[in-house]
């Protein structure tokens, strides 16, 4: 069993360093992006400047002298512009792939904004955690004051409320009590189910009370949690991840609610676990609310 747990740990880890490596690797991309694109531009700045010098000699030229010329000569003024149109046509190519470009360039910020919220939460919530479990984490110290990680977890609450007050305002109350009770439960650690209850209820009818409400959609949890995020739009497959991780949270917090002795129930008598898993929460509501913002269509 020990030996079992072991692999799975290593497994686990494995995928987090080759996340970590793809996101050097993208990072890469982008910067030979940036000046791929600064070429492009300074280019395509030049090439302007030619053709309109082009337009405005051809247009330019008076009508009538047009109209008085020798087929010859008209030949001779027109070959050239014709020349300028056939080459230029590359524009419209260069268009439509940058049009498509820039969408999927806002797709990666929407997706990057999205992501940057929810590792934000993570880091936060492991160093909350890791400080309670100092036996855990033996360079708890050395690894934090390296990487200087910065709780963003107020950040987060002030846009969850800012959106729920613009999009919500029947649960912003719902969401209220959520946060008054897991700052009672910081202060008296007898107060758990109270805050699960809270939480719950808030989470419940956020998400899944909206998508079975509008969509007929409760089940499966991530098709509900899609339908609430880009309701009737088609949603990101790059988004999904951070969607999949709110069904996973939920999923979490259910372990906390069971009461049967043949579970493992994931909290108990552990406060700074119930911490991360708060501050986890709350950062992915945030995530999936800035996608809802860009994206849900009715």
């Amino acid at each position: 069993m020990a030996d079992e747990r072991i692999k799975n740990y290593s497994n686990l880890l494995d995928k987090l360093k080759e996340q970590n490596k793809k996101r050097e690797e993208t990072i890469q991309f982008k910067r030979e992006n940036i000046k791929k694109e600064t070429d492009i531009v300074d280019l395509l700045e030049d090439t302007s400047r030619d053709y309109k010098y082009i337009e405005e000699m051809y247009d330019s030229v008076p009508r009538e002298k047009i109209q008085s010329m020798s087929e010859r000569k008209y030949l001779e003024l027109e070959s050239p512009l014709k020349s300028a149109i056939v080459s230029g046509e590359t524009t419209k190519y260069l268009y439509e792939e940058s049009y498509q470009r820039n969408f999927q360039s806002k797709q990666h910020v929407d997706t990057t904004t999205s992501i940057n919220t929810m590792s934000s939460a993570c880091a936060t919530s492991l160093q909350v955690f890791s400080k309670s479990n100092p036996d855990w984490f033996p360079d708890y110290e050395k690894i934090t004051h390296e990487y200087e990680i910065k709780d963003e977890t107020n950040i987060h609450i002030k846009y969850i409320e800012n959106y729920l007050q613009n999009h919500f305002p029947n649960i912003k109350d719902e969401f209220k009590t959520f946060i008054s009770q897991f700052i009672m439960f910081r202060g008296n650690n007898s107060l758990y189910m109270n805050l699960i209850g809270a939480r719950s209820l808030f989470f419940l009818k956020l998400i899944f009370g909206f998508s079975k409400n509008n969509y007929e959609v409760e089940y499966p949890r991530l098709e509900a949690i899609i339908k609430f995020v880009f309701g009737n739009n088609t949603h990101l497959p790059s988004a999904e991840p951070l969607l999949r991780t709110c069904g996973n949270i939920y999923s979490e917090m259910s372990e906390q609610d069971r009461s049967s002795d043949e579970c493992i129930k994931l909290g108990a008598g552990n406060p700074a676990y119930i911490e991360n898993l708060f501050i986890r929460l709350i950062g992915n509501i945030a995530a999936i609310l800035k996608l809802r913002d860009s994206y849900f269509q009715e």
